[in-house]
């Protein structure tokens, strides 16, 4: 998703010029701005009215109504100011320093700084947009900071590129943006003015603690990592001398990391429409969001970015369409993602049907409480106020205490709650084509280091204990019974089917209960599923290289402890029906080579040893990809195997095709 700069560094110098016309007087200034609160709702445009009246009459009272006036940013800082010191008159009450007052005058700003940017672009007498206080406060930072560290960060901030690319390619703008606000906060710890005066010793002394487990160290080892990334890139452009954070070593500190989700009966509370007011929109709204994540597992902006357009489908099979310009990174390709949970289903019927009716307005698929296109922060916090109305909590702990869930907690709670065998039972290469992301991320965190997973093990692991226990207890009960009298011919059977129970099966027993387990999965000998494979397939994976991948995916058994090898036959039979090898396309002459390697890097891909497995979707793309196409097609309808071949090889089995 490629991400806009709205105050570069570079605008700081802007703040000292004028944002209106010296020569308009405070009445007309006013007046613009009354007529630019039209574009608002009712509710803040009254809340908006107010804030202005309380600014004219301040305005009056310093400058008067006549007189032309210097409007920028301090001149919103004398403001707040004079409103937070009480010389200032407002409507909130306990004026003072309480928090809830002085909240109300940060509000009150906002709102004239509002309607100020509403009405730029309408009139000549509005020179620029005004910036908030945030932004205000970093640009009044930067100023204060050397001139060789301003340029390198106004330069860093738009050419910033990453390490080892000979094309120069940038990095993404929210790394460069943290890199820059991680040297901010260092430069604050070490009270200095420039990068240039970082030494060697004063990043080591930083880093005194050197204790993993301390999760201060931890962040300032991040913080530097970052900043490093923008040392490199100023030295290699020449803009600064030397590197001092060369040194700091690149630790991800994975194993403290904790994927944090919402634990299942958190899940069942969102899946219960049962406690939704549907009268209240404000309610619905929030509780579609929050499923949305959940369900399509998309990340935060990429949701925020959707528009009304992009939701395809009828009432009950709805599905989010993504442009590759609306996710996370870049050379992504456009992805479909249905919608599976019903109750998504239902409540985005009920949304539409009611965003319909109220006219369409902004294209964007959520709106705020103003009517404008909902930001990622604005469906952050519908998600934080619905899990406080539910009383959601995370799984994982965070500094000694559960928190509230994230949108990016929800998309992991559908990766470890649906995964083989929990949930909707989805294969690790299922869950990474919904998240787009690897095959070896999804197995290596949700089901290797999956604490549902762990406690299902647990549970089977305490079953099979039990059984001894209960055996030897069974036995005490006959040997009792036999003393009592009872007659042996009784008893006898008894004992047989405690000792059936209670020891492990016999080979032939375990060869006949290969074919069904607990989950009722079917088995195959691996004799018939490499005859499967090289049927279906015109160049098969090491034998070896298979097994490993198919015991990663659980799909593995052995009968007995010696016996043959079983693959589980639905995952053998999903790869089959749902993906090619892409080497057998390298020799084709209707495949592009830059979009066969290219197609390898792509999400989704499964990686048995060398052999690289993609959907048959995009093995069709790549052969349409020159002339030729509509005769490739053709065949594909008749054929699986043939199209996917190299123009070499003929078609054996052209009577089976047929």
């Amino acid at each position: 998703m490629k991400a806009e700069i709205k105050h570069p560094l570079g605008d700081a110098e802007r703040l000292s010029g004028a944002a209106v016309d010296p020569k308009t007087a405070v009445a007309d200034y006013v007046r613009i701005l009354r007529s630019a609160s039209s574009s608002l709702q009712y509710r803040y445009r009254r809340k908006a009215l107010v804030s202005l009246g309380i600014f004219e009459a301040w305005m009056k009272q310093r400058h008067g109504q006549d007189a032309g006036v210097e409007v920028n940013e301090e001149l919103f800082e004398q403001l707040r100011s004079d409103l937070e010191s009480g010389q200032v008159r407002t409507r909130a009450r306990n004026n003072g320093h309480s928090r809830r007052y002085r909240r109300a005058v940060i509000s009150q700003l906002n709102s004239i700084v509002a309607l100020h940017n509403a009405a730029y672009g309408t009139h000549e007498a509005l020179l620029r947009p005004l910036v908030d206080g945030r932004c205000r406060r970093r640009f009044r930072y930067y100023g204060a900071l050397t001139a060789t560290t301003r340029k390198a960060l106004a330069w860093f901030e738009l050419r910033g590129a990453r390490a080892g690319t000979k094309s120069r390619r940038l990095m993404s703008v929210a790394t460069r943006c943290a890199a820059i606000s991680d040297a901010f906060v260092m430069l604050r710890r070490l009270e200095l003015r420039g990068l240039e005066q970082v030494t060697v010793s004063m990043a080591d002394g930083m880093m005194a603690s050197g204790d993993p487990d301390d999760p201060q160290y931890r962040r300032t080892v991040r913080m530097m990592n970052s900043v490093r990334g923008l040392y490199r890139a100023c030295v290699e452009e020449g803009l600064l001398d030397n590197n001092p954070l060369e040194h700091v070593a690149h630790n991800t500190f994975r194993g403290h990391q904790r994927r944090n989700f919402v634990p299942p009966e958190g899940v069942d509370k969102l899946l219960d429409l049962s406690t939704v007011d549907f009268e209240d929109e404000c309610q619905v709204t929030d509780r579609l969001v929050t499923l949305l994540y959940l369900d399509t597992a998309v990340r935060r902006n990429e949701l925020a970015a959707l528009s009304l357009d992009e939701v395809v489908g009828s009432k009950s099979e709805y599905a989010l369409q993504l442009p590759p310009e609306k996710q996370k990174g870049s050379g992504k390709a456009p992805a479909t993602i249905p919608i599976i949970y019903p109750a998504t289903q239902t409540l985005l019927a009920h949304y539409l049907k009611t965003r319909l009716r109220k006219g369409r307005g902004p294209e964007r698929l959520f709106l705020d409480r103003k009517g404008r296109p909902a930001s990622g922060v604005a469906l952050s916090r519908a998600v934080s106020r619905e899990a406080e109305r539910l009383d959601l909590w995370c799984y994982h702990k965070v500094n000694g205490k559960h928190k509230r869930p994230s949108p990016h907690d929800l998309r992991r709670t559908f990766a470890t709650a649906n995964i083989r065998p929990l949930g909707l039972c989805l294969e690790a290469h299922e869950v990474a084509a919904r998240l787009r992301d690897s095959v070896a991320t999804m197995h290596a965190h949700y089901v290797l280091n999956n604490p549902l997973i762990s406690g299902l093990r647990a549970q089977e692991y305490r079953r099979r204990a039990s059984v001894e226990v209960d055996s030897q207890k069974a036995m005490e009960c006959v040997e009792v019974l036999d003393r009592f009298g009872v007659d042996a011919g009784l008893l006898e059977p008894i004992r047989a089917e405690i000792r059936k129970l209670a020891s492990p099966s016999t080979k032939a027993e375990e060869a006949n209960e290969v074919g069904r387990d607990a989950q009722l999965r079917e088995w195959i000998p691996e004799d018939d599923a490499l005859s499967m494979i090289a049927d279906e397939w015109p160049a098969a994976p090491g034998g070896r290289q298979l097994r490993n991948y198919l015991r990663g995916q659980d799909a593995l058994k052995r009968a007995g402890r010696k016996g043959k090898l079983h693959y589980d036959a639905s995952v053998v039979r999903g790869l089959l029906t749902d993906y090619y090898p892409l080497g057998a396309l390298k020799d084709n002459p209707n495949v592009d080579n830059s979009k066969l390697k290219r197609a390898a890097t792509e999400p989704g891909v499964i990686a048995i040893g060398r052999m690289r497995l993609v959907k048959k979707e995009v093995a069709w793309n790549l052969l349409s990809g020159r002339n030729g196409a509509d005769k490739n097609r053709s065949h594909l309808q008749t054929c699986k195997t043939e199209p996917l071949k190299p123009a070499k090889q003929s078609c054996d089995r052209s009577k089976k095709c047929s």
